[in-house]
């Protein structure tokens, strides 16, 4: 059994924890209302209390603008046991209390005349100062945000002289003693000066939150996870981007939660293009939780905070939450809703600095008042959070039985209530699971011991609880030619439509459509990893969009890239049917196409060495100019002669053969289908043997063409025209290299792509199928594979692996938004044995079984031996199964098992 409890992004199934410590306070008032049980009283130089936090046991520290710090008990006295004195900065603009009670603060050194320093301090747990900490930060030094991190460490961002160069941004963790990490190594790429939030996950890992503009290997994203040494997280979903302008604090704050989801707040109205206000819930992963969905704010939440129960405040410059009025403090319940019953009140404030929560969940605020003689004065204030339930742990939710395939990755998670919070510990057929104390029990890479019985059990000081059993069978599956590769996904990346495919090494070039909810349809391209991740590499990893649609690309020299279709613009710059890219996918703007035709389209291109293009397409209005060279500059190579014209509104595709010479398909202006040959020079090859299907009396404007490796021809048609060289109908044609028509391949059906195979044999990309086909026409019927769309592009891996894209959300029942990795040939999976067992009852062994399959026990002398005996057989059923020998007589047997 091989469990991983740190939570991990695949297969999720995600609930919340609602557990925590909760001091033994009894609301006297409606939750949100002022506690008139807590009484801080501020002396005349701490009217300005910049910040708090709350200690394990309750107890508040207050950080002044004066640079005094104490310690509030309970009720709000003074506790005389902390020190209060003078400290080494003013004012403190951070407070931290860290998990062994250390207190962590952030302020200006009192020495520096400047006041533009910020430095790191550690206060013991009772205020002295700690002296084995000691910080280096140089004048000018500034560190903007920190978090503590495991082993004592610190991990902060801020504006630093890094081997005395100048001051420039730095995230950076400090050892125990305040020195520099050195194995904390920052993430390579530009870093900008806007990271605005950081947490530091129980695992070490960091949690950034930053702007749209922030640059992190690459990779520009509102949030980020960091691996233990500064890299980042390439596991952390990165679909977490927050879609506002550039330089605008899109995360002001982080909160990990006990089940390993993550609350973030800020001024962000959309997530990945969707609608999302202020305030989300993320798994672990990244993604977003939609089971959690708080209405729209007026204006920014700058804090959120989770209580014992599962709700949720947020603070912050708001005067709405949804219809309702709520001035600076809301509550929300687990689900997002509102919490009508939470309405902060009792007092008056001008406005809030800082806020903090309790572990009882006790909210505590601080800012400035106004006085009934109208003098403004500072204030701290805890808020009533309502009576919770004190009793032990309830689990709120049941968790069906789970059926997983061998590899693939699994988290257990419970839903647990429990005040005060509750200790956890999952068992194993009854056993205990080493190191599985938390809520999640995660799996990677599972394996047929993992099959067995799952539960949970919570405690805490009231009792304890056991979950319902979770039973999990892991069970191997045939994978069949034509099925979906599991381990490439691209997730939502195009929500319209892929036009083209292209391998670019071992990752993918992806061009198509995509539109926002409510915003304009743009071209997109995007370059995936081999997983079927955003190459983080490739336009900071969120594709290029493009003003209209793409129909084609294509790789060019130099690790280029040409993109065409009903393209008017790219990034800003206009582009008239095509356009270069660099390899970082940004936009080559040493190539400008030298059309003025407004409505100019590309539908297929052919990159040259040097650098230009021939393209195909449409550039007047007539679509007489039909075929044009470009050179590396864009500029129209007038000495490229082509006369060649198309009919209006079709897609022209073109093919370069190994001598030069140009394929062209397409209708013509005649409106005769036609494919025909061009010289390098554009004129018409006279050699050729020109295919004309003008007598057909359904004109086609949908043409596939693809050359193969020996300078033959596909052409396929979307559906099928009489050919009249064969008095037959066909989708698909092979000509030879001067156009004859190879009269042995005889295929039906309508075609949207082809892609030819090294063995000979061919793809063809239907409206609902990819349908594999010999070389003699026959369909390959053990080759299956089925969409709900179109399929406009294929592309064949060097490991027979094939890439699909068009317009399906679904291939062979599997969610596939577009694009989707199918294999190419089946995948055996051998049966797996529990055991063998040996008792009275004879020889047996245990096995999980797949529908469809038989399994034979056969038993022999020798293990080389010829003959061995059938004992018995059974049928799969998706289930473990036991067979056995009842009589195993000989001294010395081997046994085997067989599937098919």
């Amino acid at each position: 059994m091989t469990p991983i409890v740190t939570p991990l992004n695949h297969l999720l199934i995600a609930v919340s924890i609602c557990a925590g410590l909760a001091t033994m306070m009894v609301a006297s008032a409606a939750p949100g209302d002022l506690d008139r049980g807590f009484n801080v009283q501020l002396g005349p130089d701490e009217q300005q209390v910049f910040s708090i936090a709350a200690q394990s046991d309750g107890k508040l520290i207050v950080g002044t603008a004066t640079g005094g710090v104490f310690r509030a008990n309970l009720d709000g006295s003074r506790d005389g046991t902390f020190t209060f004195a003078a400290l080494p900065i003013i004012p403190v603009y951070d407070v931290t209390v860290t998990v062994d009670g250390q207190i962590l603060l952030d302020g200006v050194p009192t020495a520096d005349p400047a006041r533009r320093t910020r430095t790191i301090i550690r206060l013991n747990s009772d205020g002295t100062l700690d002296n084995t900490f000691a910080t280096q930060f140089d004048p000018g030094e500034y560190v903007r945000s920190f978090a503590p991190a495991p082993s004592d460490k610190i991990v902060y961002f801020g504006e630093i002289s890094q081997d005395g160069v100048g001051i420039s941004t730095h995230l950076q963790r400090l050892l125990k003693n305040g020195s520099i990490d050195d194995s904390f190594v920052e993430a390579a790429g530009e870093r900008t000066t806007h990271i605005w939030s950081l947490a530091v996950l129980p695992d070490g890992k960091v949690l950034v939150g930053s702007d749209n503009n922030t640059s992190i290997s690459g990779q520009k994203a509102a949030l980020l996870r960091l691996n233990h040494d500064g890299t980042v997280d390439a596991s952390f979903h990165q679909s977490t981007l927050l879609d506002l302008p550039p330089f605008v604090p899109l995360i002001s704050s982080i909160v990990p939660m006990a089940d390993g989801r993550i609350m973030i707040c800020g001024p962000f109205s959309g997530i990945n293009n969707r609608p999302w206000s202020s305030i989300a819930r993320l798994f672990s992963d990244g993604t977003l939780d939609t089971s959690f969905s708080a209405p729209p704010m007026d204006s920014n939440v700058s804090s959120v905070f989770v209580q014992p129960d599962g709700k949720v405040i947020g603070v912050g410059a708001f005067n709405q939450a949804g219809s309702s009025f709520r001035k600076r403090i809301a509550r929300f319940n687990r689900d997002g809703s509102l919490d009508e019953g939470y309405a902060a009140s009792g007092f008056d404030y001008t406005s809030i600095k800082t806020s903090a929560m309790s572990p009882g969940g006790q909210l505590y605020i601080s800012g400035a008042t106004v006085l009934p003689n109208g003098q403004i004065t500072g204030f701290v204030y805890r808020l009533e959070s309502g009576d919770f339930e004190f009793g032990p742990p309830v689990f709120d939710t049941t968790l069906t039985n789970q059926v997983r395939l061998l590899g693939q990755n699994l988290t257990l998670q419970m839903t647990v209530c429990s005040v005060p919070s509750a200790s956890y510990q999952w068992r194993y057929n009854g056993a205990e699971i080493p190191g599985a104390t938390n809520a999640l029990l995660t799996f990677t890479n599972l394996q047929y011991q993992d099959g067995g019985t799952y539960i949970l059990v919570a405690s805490n000081t009231y009792g304890s609880a056991t979950s319902s059993p979770v039973h999990l069978l892991v069970n191997a599956a045939p994978i069949l030619a034509g099925s979906v590769d599991p381990t490439f996904d691209v997730g939502n990346n195009f929500n319209q439509g892929v036009a083209a495919l292209r391998l670019d090494g071992d990752k993918v070039l992806s061009a198509g459509i995509q539109s926002s909810p409510g915003g304009p349809v743009a071209g997109q391209v995007i370059r995936l990893n081999p997983d079927g991740s955003a190459d983080g590499s490739f336009n900071q990893g969120k594709g290029l969009a493009t003003a209209g649609n793409l129909t084609t690309l294509e790789l060019g020299n130099g690790g280029t890239v040409f993109i065409g279709g009903y393209l008017t613009g790219v990034k800003g710059k206009a582009r008239r049917g095509v356009a270069r890219l660099n390899g970082d996918g940004s936009l080559d703007t040493g190539f400008v196409p030298g059309f003025t035709y407004f409505g100019a389209a590309v539908s297929s291109i052919v990159p040259y060495s040097d650098g230009g293009a021939l393209v195909a397409g449409c550039f007047n209005s007539s679509c007489s100019l039909g075929i044009v060279r470009l050179k590396t500059t864009g500029a129209i190579d007038d000495s490229f002669a082509a006369t060649l014209g198309f009919k209006p509104y079709t897609t022209p595709k073109l093919g370069a053969q190994k001598s030069g010479k140009i394929i062209v398909a397409g209708p013509d202006s005649n409106v005769h289908e036609s494919v025909r040959r061009l010289n390098p020079d554009g004129s018409i090859d006279s050699d050729f043997n020109i295919l004309d299907l003008a007598n057909n009396s359904a004109l086609l404007d949908t043409i596939s063409l693809c050359i193969l490796d020996d300078d033959r021809i596909l052409v396929g048609f979307s559906s099928a025209p009489k050919v009249t060289q064969l008095s037959a109908f066909r989708s698909v044609l092979r000509l030879d290299a001067g156009g004859q028509i190879d009269t042995n391949l005889n295929f039906l059906g309508n075609v949207a792509s082809l892609c030819a195979l090294p063995d000979g044999n061919f793809l063809v990309g239907g409206y609902s199928d990819v349908t594999r086909v010999f070389s003699n026409g026959v369909k390959d019927t053990n080759f299956v594979c089925q969409t709900d769309g179109a399929v406009n592009a294929l592309a064949a891996q060097a490991d027979g692996n094939i890439l699909i894209g068009g317009e399906f959300t679904k291939v062979n029942g599997v969610p596939r938004l577009r694009i989707a990795r199918i294999f190419g040939k089946e995948h055996a999976s051998p049966p797996f044995l529990f055991g063998p067992f040996l008792s009275v009852g004879g020889f047996e062994l245990r096995i999980p079984t797949v529908t469809g399959y038989t399994y034979a026990l056969e038993a022999a002398d020798a293990v080389n031996s010829k003959a061995w005996k059938l004992l018995a057989t059974m049928a799969g059923d998706g289930s473990y199964q036991t067979v056995t020998d009842a009589a195993p007589g000989a001294s010395q047997r081997f046994y085997r098992v067989t599937v098919k």
